[in-house]
């Protein structure tokens, strides 16, 4: 809709799924029909589409399962019904509302991607490889090998948040040292650009060419820009007290050399098993790697913080101890070897893969899932659930000026909706106790479908 929330057409396929699944009850007598068929078959499509437009849609699933197998279960128990028969009842609901609402949703996704196919601010928060195939998007090439005396740009591997970054601004907080931050920056600029040096107080000898830096190697982090180190110590990051975690900062000054806490040991998680020596040698791109503090045992760590004013709202980087894996991960996207450049020597290029539509599916659906469980604030605006059954309220979709958009259910047919719940829950009452009785009543006939469509609804 114009107000850009899902909440309607959500309401509106689920309905519409519910209808077509009781009046495809209707159509029992009718088994393998057309309308049989067209029911069933748009009972699968709709549901799709309800869990397209939000997850929340899921829950038909569990709804319209439970129902199916508890007709299964009934059909079981129906000598008129022959096993082959039964398999061919189960093979069709299965097909009908599993295989069906996964090829609508899939579809759904794969008009998404024809339609957004060009790249936009909001694609920073997919990964390269996903950028890769917009119009627009990435398109990198970089040497592929990582030598000592590279320029190199290092991007947070599973977070999607950006770069490692500095700049000529020191720490503010109370707590820090008042040296250089270093942060991460969604956007690749000269800040983000670090040199590899050996570790301190070691050399490397490249008489013989560039020595490429390998997994389990010890080294530096110079920034280009301002000449300091990537550096760690026992102070408390600018967002925590946790005593797990330590600040980053950029550390040192013109004829200091340095000392260790500037040394991090450089430890390769995952190669690329289509490039060979990516699991041992540092490569962009291809190589996803941890780097650990030499001293206090921590590993630079993302923690997806945004940052005060005062370190311009970039997200915070730590040096965390016993941090799992997925935020400490970190790939060069960008590598250059200032005297490969200058011997004319050309380097091997190593570029993002695009990703396949299902790894494209894959990605999206994981995304929705790690935003979904960062909203954890209660709405203030929200319709409670003790309030559902007499419309006392709505949900609010947009407020102004003195003027408000809710959604709420048309009262007529909400009230009269309420009327049906409270009426056959009296009925069914009313029957146990005939029943009690030895009153048989049959309600026409229909007293079998009655109880089993309205059931389900209720």
């Amino acid at each position: 809709s114009r107000l850009i929330l899902l909440d309607s057409p959500l309401v509106f396929f689920t309905v519409l799924a519910l209808t077509a699944w009781a009046v495809f009850w209707t159509k029992q007598r009718q088994a393998f029909g057309p309308a049989w068929w067209f029911w069933l078959l748009a009972t699968g499509a709709l549901m799709g589409c309800a869990a397209s437009c939000k997850w929340v849609g899921l829950f038909l699933f569990p709804a319209v399962g439970l129902s199916t197998v508890g007709d299964l279960w009934a059909k079981i128990a129906d000598r008129a019904i022959t096993p082959a028969r039964w398999i061919k009842h189960f093979m069709a609901r299965a097909f009908a509302l599993i295989a069906v609402p996964i090829a609508v949703y899939v579809f759904w996704f794969q008009v998404h991607f024809a339609l957004l196919h060009t790249t936009g601010d909001a694609t920073t928060m997919m990964t390269p490889e996903f950028q890769t195939t917009l119009r627009g998007g990435l398109d990198i090439a970089t040497d592929r090998d990582v030598f000592y005396g590279s320029e190199v740009r290092l991007r947070s591997s599973n977070a999607n948040s950006g770069y490692l970054h500095s700049h000529a601004h020191n720490w503010q907080h109370d707590k820090g040292s008042g040296q250089q931050q270093i942060t991460i920056y969604g956007h690749a600029d000269e800040n983000n650009l670090w040199v590899v040096e050996p570790a301190f107080n070691t050399t490397v000898d490249s008489s013989q060419g560039p020595v490429a830096v390998k997994s389990g190697e010890t080294l530096r982090l110079r920034h280009k820009i301002t000449g300091k180190f990537l550096h760690s110590h026992d102070k408390r990051p600018a967002l925590t007290s946790d005593d797990q975690k330590f600040e980053l900062s950029g550390y040192g000054f013109p004829g200091f050399a340095g000392d260790t806490n500037d040394d991090f040991r450089l430890e390769i998680l995952q190669g690329d098993k289509g490039q060979a020596g990516s699991a041992e040698r540092v490569q962009a791109i291809y190589s996803r790697f941890r780097l650990s503090h030499r001293n206090l045992q921590c590993a630079v760590y993302n923690s997806r913080k945004k940052l005060p004013k005062w370190a311009f709202e970039q997200t915070e980087v730590s040096c965390m101890r016993n941090c799992m894996p997925r935020m400490s991960t970190w790939h060069v996207e960008y590598a250059h070897y200032p005297n490969a450049t200058a011997a004319g020597e050309e380097l091997p290029k190593a570029r993002y893969r695009p990703l396949s539509v299902w790894a494209k599916i894959w990605e999206y659906n994981k995304m929705m899932a790690e935003s979904n469980e960062s909203l954890t604030g209660d709405h203030p605006f929200a319709a409670r659930p003790q309030h559902w059954a007499w419309l006392r309220r709505g949900t609010a979709y947009w407020g102004g000026r003195g003027h408000f958009v809710y959604q709420l259910g048309n009262p007529l047919v909400w009230w009269a909706s309420l009327a049906a719940v409270l009426l056959f829950g009296a009925v069914r009452v009313a029957l146990f106790l005939l029943d009690k009785r030895q009153i048989a009543a049959s309600l026409g006939g229909q007293r079998a479908i009655y109880l089993s469509s309205a059931g389900f609804f209720v």
